[in-house]
């Protein structure tokens, strides 16, 4: 194609060489197409060499073409990635400021709480340096601000001990057990102080937790306490033995008036008249009833002094040996008993427990009506104590009197009707109050009586 395009080109040329030219021109010409054409082969190779390349490097980038695409497409998908990432970065970011917060907040807290509390407080750390504290402290251990990151062992404080505070410190944070110790300030007042091991998470303290409660109230209750019943030990003691001397000293003159009243009966009965023996019949009766109130006032005096250790009892059993021991009394009042007794346990003085109950079933059995006498027993166990109730049909007492009816020797029905000490409500009182319960009356005149008593079910640390 080139080489036509060539011949097309000279032909013109050599057509209108004139026929005079000689030989050598022609030969020149010819040989100048010779030329020509070697060039017009040689550029037609490069030429073919040219589109060979490229069609070689077109193929190349198309391959490289290629690549770029699926590289923009993994570039698309890594933007989206990143997008995604962006955004995951930004929701943590955001509850990372939240929590940044919150934790600011909680310091803030934390500070207002230091500074206000009104228990002193050291944070030592492994080195037994000081990492902060409380101003509540600052009375008993001098310290300023400048003393943070003091070591403990050169701060001085105002305590009392018999243990070196530092040791006790290295202890802790060394075994991660805990301490508590009372101690006093040299000045003024007691403490409680607790070292407790700064634990992070892990098995190992990095510290410790120095406190420091004021208990200089405490112990002055406890004190009061201490006094108030060593007096009452005194007052129970005196009692007792005001009661012994008493009785002691007025049992044998009324034994002895008792006896010369027998011997005086029996000797000159006959020879008495109806009103003489009556005088000497009262006079009995007054000698036995007043020592039957000596033995009543031994007996209150001894509740607490005289009692029987505690231990597990049942009601049923208890109830069972009451009436055992008053079954004379049950059978001439021909009295009907109704029992509705939960079964449990509780603890008590086993022997002041049936005492108690005897106490009240008599009276039910003294203060009956003219109706056919019926006595109720209730145990039920209510929350954290046992609630006990005796509730007879019989002639009732004044709201009014209900306070009374527990103090010493009082008795608010007719002594000639109902004749007795008054004792025995108040001996029952007494037994309640040692076992730390409570007791109280329910009635109305003409409509029976319920006295009602509760104990606690566990057995506390005065009993124990």
């Amino acid at each position: 194609h080139h080489k036509m395009r060539l011949f097309e080109i000279f032909l013109p040329a050599l057509l209108v060489i004139p026929n005079e030219r000689n030989y050598d021109s022609v030969t020149e010409t010819n040989s100048r197409i010779q030329d020509l054409e070697r060039e017009l082969q040689f550029s037609k190779e490069n030429l073919q060499a040219t589109i060979e390349e490229l069609e070689t490097s077109n193929e190349e980038l198309q391959a490289t073409n290629e690549e770029l695409l699926a590289s923009n497409e993994e570039l698309q998908s890594s933007n989206e990635e990143l997008q995604s990432v962006n955004e995951e970065l930004f929701t943590v970011n955001t509850e990372y400021e939240k929590k940044n917060h919150e934790l600011s907040q909680v310091n803030s807290d934390m500070d207002h709480l230091l500074q206000s509390t009104e228990i002193g407080t050291i944070f030592i750390d492994r080195n037994l340096r000081i990492r902060r504290y409380t101003p509540a402290i600052g009375r008993s251990f001098n310290l300023l601000t400048q003393d943070i990151g003091r070591p403990l062992e050169h701060i001085t404080y105002n305590l009392d001990g018999d243990e070196n505070l530092l040791e006790l410190v290295k202890g802790v944070i060394t075994s991660t057990e805990p301490i508590e110790r009372e101690i006093q300030h040299r000045e003024s007042g007691w403490f409680l102080m607790r070292i407790y091991p700064y634990l992070t998470g892990g098995a190992d303290s990095s510290g410790a937790v120095i406190t420091l409660i004021d208990i200089s109230p405490i112990k002055a209750a406890e004190r009061e306490l201490y006094m108030r019943s060593e007096r009452l030990k005194r007052s129970n003691q005196d009692l007792e033995n005001f009661a012994y001397f008493v009785s002691h000293d007025l049992q044998e003159p009324l034994r002895t008036i008792s006896s010369y009243l027998d011997l005086l009966q029996g000797r000159y009965e006959k020879e008495l008249d109806g009103e003489a023996r009556e005088f000497i019949e009262y006079s009995i009766s007054g000698a036995l009833n007043m020592r039957k109130r000596v033995d009543d006032l031994l007996a209150y005096s001894r509740v607490e002094t005289r009692g029987s250790e505690f231990e597990k009892v049942i009601a049923q059993e208890i109830v069972t040996q009451v009436q055992k021991n008053l079954s004379e009394k049950i059978d001439s009042a021909k009295a009907t008993f109704h029992f509705d007794l939960e079964a449990g346990e509780f603890w008590a003085d086993r022997k002041q427990i049936v005492s108690l109950f005897e106490s009240m079933i008599d009276n039910a059995l003294r203060f009956k009506s003219n109706k056919p006498l019926e006595v109720f027993i209730w145990a039920r166990r209510q929350k954290n104590e046992w609630q006990f109730t005796v509730k007879d049909n019989g002639i009732g007492i004044n709201p009014t009197d209900f306070e009374r009816i527990f103090d010493v020797f009082q008795q608010v029905h007719s002594r000639e009707d109902y004749p007795g000490s008054g004792m025995g409500l108040a001996i029952a009182k007494r037994i309640i109050f040692r076992h730390e319960g409570r007791i109280w009356v329910e009635s109305q005149p003409g409509q029976g009586t319920s006295i009602c008593f509760a104990l606690p079910i566990k057995r506390s640390a005065v009993l124990a």
